[in-house]
């Protein structure tokens, strides 16, 4: 149930004390970045002593520039790539610069930004408790040990029908599959000529190998939109789901529940008693270090105010270098930043080793581990244990009409959900081949080397018409599924589940 597979060091200086008191410092040195001013005589943004004419030079340049396409191959064409990273590095320093000073951006947006974090609040490591983090740990630990095995299979089948109760209470129901005659129309996919797609090889001549790519996915897309067969096979979501459960309640064996018993029960019981007295805390302990251990490259998107600083605090920090570049004071004229932003140099060592402290909790072990205690804290947040409300939810569960498991019912049903989803990937493969390809008139070999995924997943496993024809084998069993006792058997079952009013959520988040 809540057996801890491994519980990480959460107290060890690299991922709490060392991050907190590391970040304390930094903040202290950063602050003075705009605050060593006398308050009733500020400093002047450097862009009040930009002439407007050379405002609009250099947004008008930098818009027109970042348009352009060309092979990075290119010398010139690099170097004026490397201008334009320069020149929109020494704006982007600019404007924090101003920010700063004007304090339309404060310093921990600064840092959250230049330290790619995302959506981490700063103040949060301000308020951070290490001994909280150890005193969960230990709860968690032995609550752990005083988990009872005997109880642990009764609690898993507890965890699949609440399970089956939320999946099904998203899925709909059976009425709402596609009617047979609609199955019947995807027959034509067992003849569709696809093997020019399927087959396909690329020949000594890129663009002749392009045209031919781009003429089959056509022709191909143009067969299949003359039919719903696209649309058909996106509305199976339904019955792809009720496949799902029954496949999913045939393994689970939650059949066994409407023979428990008192003595049977009450080990489940203990074993929520024990862990209710987790559910004290209402507020995360771990969020904040898991969010630090995760950030960094999926973070460089998320920014509002350094958007030229790709790398972040490096980026802020060569800037102050770009701003002497011979080119760049070239095209700024009389504009002097250098200055300015020198102001930032002391931030780069406190950043980077911060970084470097960070990087330490960025490790894959850790993550993992802080991922997996981060999720035993919010399910054990979320535990709501009363013996009576379990009574008769147990109750409400052992009351359903449980069907039996019939294997060939259930096989011939993932089989069809399971062509039917091979298919629909196919198609809309082919689909997504025939937009990446019209109208694209650029260097073949790159488009058809972007390709390969694509008509890997077409010549891989079983083709179209395969496929098609197994599914137009199984037409009477699609069209017998409304009245089809097995079928109706799950399907009362399942909605028996969805219409139980206990919350089961707070009984199965323990296990």
């Amino acid at each position: 149930m809540f057996k801890i597979i491994f519980i990480p060091d959460v107290g060890s200086s690299h991922l709490s004390t060392d991050i907190i008191n590391r970040y304390r410092s930094f903040k202290e040195s950063a602050d003075t970045t705009d605050h060593q001013t006398d308050p009733d005589h500020p400093p002047s943004t450097i862009h009040e002593n930009m002439p407007s004419r050379r405002k609009r030079s250099i947004s008008t340049n930098l818009s027109a520039l970042s348009r352009l396409r060309r092979s990075s191959n290119d010398a010139t064409f690099s170097t004026l790539q490397s201008r334009i990273s320069a020149l929109a590095r020494v704006v982007t320093g600019v404007s924090l610069y101003n920010g700063l000073v004007d304090k339309s951006i404060s310093s921990d947006q600064a840092i959250t930004e230049l330290m790619n974090l995302g959506s981490i609040q700063l103040k949060d490591l301000e308020t951070f408790d290490n001994k909280k983090v150890g005193a969960f740990v230990t709860q968690l630990k032995e609550a752990s040990n005083k988990m009872k095995t005997e109880a642990e299979e009764t609690e898993q089948q507890m965890v699949h029908l609440h399970t089956m109760k939320v999946l099904w209470s998203e899925s709909g129901d059976l009425k709402t599959i596609p009617e047979k005659s609609r199955f019947d129309d995807l027959k034509f996919l067992g003849t569709l000529d696809l093997k020019v797609l399927e087959e396909f090889k690329v020949g000594t001549d890129s663009q002749k190998s392009l045209e031919s790519l781009r003429s089959a996915a056509k022709s191909a897309v143009d067969a299949i939109g003359k039919t719903d067969a696209s649309k058909t096979l996106k509305d199976m979501m339904p019955f792809h789901r009720f496949a799902q459960l029954v496949d999913y309640y045939f393994n689970s064996k939650v059949i066994n529940v409407r023979s428990l018993d008192s003595k049977t029960i009450q080990p489940v019981k203990d074993d929520l008693t024990k862990l209710q007295e987790l559910a004290v805390n209402t507020h995360s302990i771990f969020l904040i270090m898991k969010e630090i251990a995760s950030s960094s490259e999926g973070n460089k998107n998320a920014r509002q105010h350094t958007s030229g600083f790709i790398d972040g605090y490096q980026d802020l920090m060569q800037a102050s270098k770009d701003s002497g570049d011979s080119w760049l004071q070239k095209a700024l004229e009389s504009f002097v930043v250098a200055d300015e932003l020198s102001v930032f140099n002391g931030l780069e060592k406190e950043m980077k080793s911060l970084d470097n402290v960070w990087n330490s909790a960025r490790k894959d072990t850790i993550k993992r581990s802080l991922h997996q205690v981060e999720q035993l804290e919010t399910n054990a947040r979320t535990i709501k244990y009363d013996s009576n409300s379990f009574d008769t939810m147990l109750s409400s569960f052992q009351n359903c009409q449980f069907p039996s498991a019939v294997d060939n019912f259930k096989n011939d049903l993932v089989e069809l959900s399971n062509g039917l989803k091979k298919v629909n990937r196919k198609i809309e493969t082919i689909y997504s081949m025939f937009r990446f390809t019209e109208g694209r008139n650029g260097n073949a070999s790159e488009v058809l080397d972007y390709l390969k995924p694509h008509l890997q997943a077409l010549s891989s496993g079983q083709k179209v018409n395969e496929i098609a024809n197994g599914m137009m084998t199984k037409s009477d069993f699609y069209g017998g599924i409304p009245t089809n006792r097995d079928a109706t058997d799950h399907e009362k079952f399942f909605n028996c589940l969805k219409d139980i009013k206990e919350d089961s959520n707070g009984f199965s988040a323990p296990a």
